[in-house]
C-alpha cells in the first residue's frame, strides 16, 4: 500500500475508502509482525520447551504495529531461545501454528481481513 513506509490508522482507512471493496489492509506493518506478537512467541516456546526472553522481547519490540520486525527473525530467534540454525521461513510457518483465534492479534487481523471498513 505504502511500499514499505510507516503510515497511521487514518492513512489506511483513506486508502479504504477510495478503492475497491476487495481491497484489504492489516493495521500492523508486515505479517510478521502478526506472527512475533509476544502471545504468539510465548505459545510457541512454551510448547517446544524454550525459554522467551520476555525482557529482551519487551525491550526490543517497541511498536509491534509500526517496527521492522521482518527484518530481525535471527533476534527473535534469539528471544525465543533457539540455539540452532532455523530456515527462516520455515520458523515462521512454524509460528503459524501457534497463531491461535483465541489471541488478541489473531482477531485483529481477522478483523482487517473480514470485517474492516
Amino acid at each position: 500500500m505504502a511500499s514499505g513506509k510507516i503510515v497511521s490508522e487514518h492513512d489506511r482507512r483513506i486508502y479504504l475508502k477510495n478503492n475497491a471493496l476487495n481491497h484489504r489492509v492489516m493495521k500492523r506493518l508486515e505479517l510478521e509482525n502478526y506472527l512475533y506478537d509476544k502471545e504468539v512467541l510465548q505459545a510457541y516456546c512454551a510448547a517446544n520447551n524454550l525459554t522467551f526472553e520476555e525482557t529482551s522481547y519487551d525491550a526490543f519490540v517497541t511498536d509491534i504495529v509500526n517496527q521492522n520486525l521482518k527484518d530481525s527473525t535471527g533476534r527473535i530467534k534469539s528471544i525465543c531461545g533457539i540455539k540452532t540454525n532455523i530456515n527462516a521461513e520455515i520458523f515462521k510457518l512454524s509460528l503459524a501454528d501457534y497463531f491461535t483465534e483465541k489471541m488478541a492479534a489473531f482477531l485483529e487481523l481477522r478483523d482487517c481481513i473480514f470485517e474492516r471498513k
